[in-house]
C-alpha cells in the first residue's frame, strides 16, 4: 500500500442525459444532482500534491453532460500526464473527440453492456447502442489524426441478463480497436439489480490461486490462463474480469467463450486473481475522489448515499468525506490525521465480514460494526471482494 495519492478521481457532474432503470443514482437519498463549480475545480487542481499521476473524469454523472469538459481535462494536463474518462458514449461525436484528445486526453472509457439496440434494453439502457457505434468510430478517425497514442476501452457490467453478451466482447474489440476492457458485476441498489447478481455464492469467500478445493474448476482455469498470459505483450488487448459464482453454468459458459476466441490475445488484468484476503484498491493504489461539491471521499462507495440490497436485506450506505476543496486544499485533506488513520485500518482491513453475515442490526447501515469500527465501516464493501471493479 502507498500513503501518497496518485490517482484522482474527478466527478464534473451528477446530472446524465439518461435515466437507465439499473444507475446507482435511483436509490441515492440526501443527494443532488449539480455541476462542479470551476472554482472547486481550479482549487482541486491548483491544490494536488505532485505525487498525482492520473486524473480521471468520472464519478455518477454523465462527464460529457458538463459544459466545461474540455476545459477541465486541458487544465488537467498541465500537472499530471495521464487523463482519462469515463462516458456512456450518447454525446460523443467527431468534433468533441478532436477537441478531448487536442487538449490532452489519454484514454476514452465508454460504458457499453450489450452489442445490440434490443439487448441494451432489457438490461435497463435507454439508448441506442449503433448510435454509440457510430460514436466509438468517430473517435477512433479523431485519435488517428490528432492523438494516435491515445487509448480506447470499455466497461461492461455483467449481470445475468446480458452474461451472454461477454462471447461477443472480443470480436468487438477487434473491429472498433478497443485496446482494454474492465468487466465489472451489478451493484444491488434496488430489488431489481440484486436479483440481477451473479456472485451469491462468491461474496465473503476467499480464492488462494493454489488451494487444492478449485483445482480443476473454472477459478483455476481462470488463473492458469492469467499465468499463461503474463508474459504477454503490454500492448495487447487486456480483459479485467471480476469474481463470479464459477460453478454456474452460465458465467462458465460466457467466460469459456471470451477465453477460447480465436485468433484473439487476452489477458486477464486483475492482480488480487487468488487472493489472500479482502482488500482495497483505491487505498492500496493510493485513490481519492472529489466529489462535484468538493467534498474529498476515499473510495467509490463512499462518494454517494445509496442503498445496496443483499440477500433481501436492505443496508444504507452513506457518503464520508475527509474535508472539502472549498474550505481545504487537497494535499491538506489527504495528509489529516483522520484520512491518514483511516487508510492504515484499511490496509489491515480488520473489519467484519458484514456481506457473509447480515443478521445483525449493524449491518443496516455503514455507521459502525460489531468490531467498533466507525464510519465508514468497509465490511460491507463489494469493491472490497472483487466483485465491483472500476476502471
Amino acid at each position: 500500500m502507498t500513503n501518497q495519492l496518485n490517482k484522482l478521481y474527478i466527478e464534473p457532474t451528477t446530472k446524465c442525459n439518461f435515466h437507465c432503470s439499473m444507475c446507482f443514482r435511483n436509490t441515492w437519498f440526501d443527494e443532488m444532482f449539480a455541476d462542479m463549480s470551476w472554482t472547486v475545480y481550479e482549487r482541486t487542481i491548483a491544490t494536488m500534491p505532485d505525487t498525482v499521476n492520473t486524473v480521471f473524469f468520472g464519478g455518477m454523472g454523465e462527464p460529457l453532460f458538463y459544459p466545461r469538459i474540455i476545459d477541465m481535462v486541458r487544465l488537467a494536463a498541465t500537472k499530471v500526464n495521464q487523463i482519462e474518462l469515463l462516458t456512456n458514449g450518447s454525446l460523443l461525436n467527431f468534433e468533441m473527440a478532436q477537441q478531448l484528445l487536442k487538449s490532452g486526453l489519454s484514454k476514452l472509457w465508454i460504458s457499453i453492456d450489450a452489442f445490440k439496440t434490443q439487448d441494451s434494453k432489457r438490461v435497463g439502457h435507454d439508448y441506442e447502442i449503433e448510435k454509440i457505434i457510430d460514436n466509438i468510430a468517430a473517435y477512433n478517425k479523431a485519435r488517428s489524426m490528432f492523438n494516435p497514442q491515445a487509448k480506447l476501452a470499455i466497461t461492461f457490467v455483467a449481470m445475468k441478463s446480458n452474461l451472454h453478451q461477454l462471447g461477443f466482447l472480443p470480436q468487438f474489440m477487434i473491429d472498433h480497436a478497443v485496446d482494454e476492457a474492465n468487466i465489472s458485476n451489478v451493484y444491488p441498489s434496488d430489488v431489481m439489480a440484486a436479483q440481477e447478481v451473479l456472485y451469491e455464492k462468491t461474496v465473503g469467500d476467499i480464492y488462494p490461486a493454489d488451494n487444492p478445493v478449485h483445482q480443476g474448476s473454472l477459478f483455476a482455469y481462470i488463473v492458469e490462463a492469467a499465468q499463461a498470459l503474463a508474459d504477454f505483450p503490454s500492448c495487447r488487448p487486456q480483459i479485467k474480469i471480476p469474481f463470479m459464482d464459477w460453478d454456474r453454468e452460465d458465467v462458465q459458459l460466457a467466460l469459456k467463450q471470451l477465453f477460447e476466441f480465436s485468433g484473439y490475445s487476452h489477458s486477464i488484468f486483475d492482480p488480487q486473481v487468488g487472493k489472500m484476503d479482502r482488500y482495497c484498491r483505491f487505498i492500496d493504489e493510493g485513490t481519492a475522489f472529489v466529489r462535484f461539491d468538493g467534498a474529498v471521499c476515499p473510495c467509490m462507495a463512499t462518494l454517494h448515499s445509496g442503498i445496496e440490497v443483499w440477500k433481501g436485506e436492505m443496508r444504507k450506505v452513506y457518503q464520508h468525506s475527509f474535508g472539502n476543496i472549498n474550505q481545504q486544499c487537497l494535499n491538506d485533506i489527504w495528509q489529516s490525521k483522520d484520512y491518514s488513520a483511516f487508510r492504515d485500518r484499511v490496509k489491515n482491513f480488520d473489519f467484519p465480514s458484514c456481506v457473509h453475515c447480515t443478521y445483525c442490526d449493524y449491518f443496516n447501515e455503514n455507521v459502525e460494526d460489531c468490531y467498533g469500527n466507525v464510519k465508514p465501516t468497509c465490511g460491507g464493501c463489494l469493491w472490497s471482494q472483487g466483485i465491483i471493479i472500476c476502471p
